[in-house]
């Protein structure tokens, strides 16, 4: 089985069709015409919830990524860039 890389945009921009959007995409174009697996995450349509500093990712230091208390979708997110 062939190893394929893989490009993760993370694009912040509030704007889903604006010129961030447009320039990630083609950047995203030329990764995938060279064969690579591309993906775009844009966090405004995700869950994300601000950190409530309870620590308890610092208790788990042998992890790849540690636990966290706040069930939202940046545990997944965190996971496809890994």
């Amino acid at each position: 089985m062939e190893n394929t890389k893989k490009v993760i945009a993370i694009n912040g921009s509030c704007r889903r069709t604006g010129t961030t959007t447009q320039l990630t995409e083609a950047a995203l174009e030329g990764a995938a015409s060279v064969g690579m697996d591309t993906e775009m995450i844009f966090l405004r349509d995700n869950d994300i919830r601000y950190c409530t500093n309870c620590l308890m990712c610092y208790k788990d230091l042998d992890s790849e990524i540690a636990p966290c208390s706040i069930n939202d979708d940046m545990g997944e997110i965190l996971r496809k860039t890994v």
